[in-house]
């Protein structure tokens, strides 16, 4: 959901700096957030806008097709966040944001998230915080590092792995504790169109997200335009 990397490279290359602002339209084979299926394993639609300015000033929205493991029709899901980048010194970069997640059918499971990351040479390390994860009691603490690499100039190669930890009230004895999520596979581009084939898995506990039967790995195809 949260494209800010590509915005820290962006804002701290080199070269000439000006704001940007970016839209771009996906189609996936499935919606998977941090190892889970947000729509019960289907196929997804996503739209998102992205801008960042030379002061270091980033925001965007992400939309998305969701859907509940209990309901038979498709809803919609938003992401929205805003954050502030800048360099430091031999090609480092940091940035530091919030998010905040809605959905049209299910309001309890609105959250805000803040987060604060790293990045350097194609990756990036991020560190996540929520008082109340998805909606619930729990605090959240969720820790990811990703990157990417070009093979050519159409093909490369990217990675994520990431650790999630929840603790509070209502947290019960199968859901505390850390569980972590993985993401790799290849990507290219022709023009503006890019394609990308990943290996996603997780052992995510039952009771943090609905979709407690999506956990199992999967292979996701998506493809996407900028404009």
């Amino acid at each position: 959901m949260l494209s800010a990397a590509a915005m820290v490279a962006a804002c701290c290359s080199g070269g000439q700096v000006r704001a940007d602002l970016g839209f771009d339209a996906a189609a996936l084979s499935d919606y998977r957030y941090r190892g889970v299926s947000l729509s019960d394993g289907r196929p997804a639609l996503q739209v998102s806008a992205a801008y960042d300015h030379p002061s270091g000033l980033f925001a965007g929205v992400l939309a998305s097709t969701v859907q509940f493991e209990d309901q038979a029709t498709r809803h919609l899901g938003a992401t929205a966040y805003v954050g502030w980048a800048g360099r430091l010194q031999e090609g480092w970069s940091w940035e530091t944001g919030a998010k905040y997640s809605g959905f049209s059918s299910m309001s309890d499971y609105d959250y805000p998230e803040f987060f604060v990351g790293l990045g350097h040479d194609g990756a990036s390390v991020r560190l996540y915080y929520s008082h109340r994860y998805f909606g619930g009691a729990e605090h959240s603490v969720y820790l990811e590092a990703e990157g990417s690499r070009r093979l050519t100039d159409q093909w490369r190669v990217f990675a994520h792995g990431g650790l999630l930890h929840l603790d509070g009230p209502s947290v019960g004895a199968d859901t505390r504790g850390m569980s972590w999520d993985v993401r790799a596979g290849i990507g290219t581009e022709f023009r503006t169109v890019r394609f990308e084939l990943a290996l996603v898995s997780s052992n995510a506990p039952p009771g943090i997200y609905w979709s407690d039967a999506m956990r199992r790995s999967t292979v996701v195809l998506s493809v996407s335009r900028a404009f």
